[in-house]
């Protein structure tokens, strides 16, 4: 039986080798409270270790491209979707119509 971490896993493998790294939402895009946060990222972190591992032992990727790659994957592209939505809105190109559609 294959378990939501194994699941989550094999969508990383295939991901991080068919789709660009920062068009990946790993962790962080839809999180809301709080008190769960720790232990999600706990799991996403084992997840994204069994999954990088096995694409660096098949020579997917390299071993030193890893502190990169996982960092943009747990952070870095949350933290650019966030800020290019914010710097929408304050241009006026994001309204209160097309806003509930996202």
């Amino acid at each position: 039986m294959t378990t939501p971490l194994g699941t989550a896993e094999h969508f990383l493998r295939d991901a991080v080798r068919m789709i660009p790294a920062n068009k990946l939402f790993v962790f962080g895009s839809d999180f809301a409270p709080v008190e769960l946060v720790v232990g999600h990222a706990a799991m996403t972190r084992r997840g994204m270790t069994n999954a990088l591992a096995n694409l660096v032992e098949k020579s997917w990727i390299s071993e030193c491209d890893l502190p990169e790659l996982v960092e943009r994957l747990m952070r870095r592209n949350v933290h650019e979707a966030i800020l290019w939505r914010l710097a929408s809105r304050d241009k006026g190109e994001i309204t209160a119509a097309n806003s509930a559609a996202m």
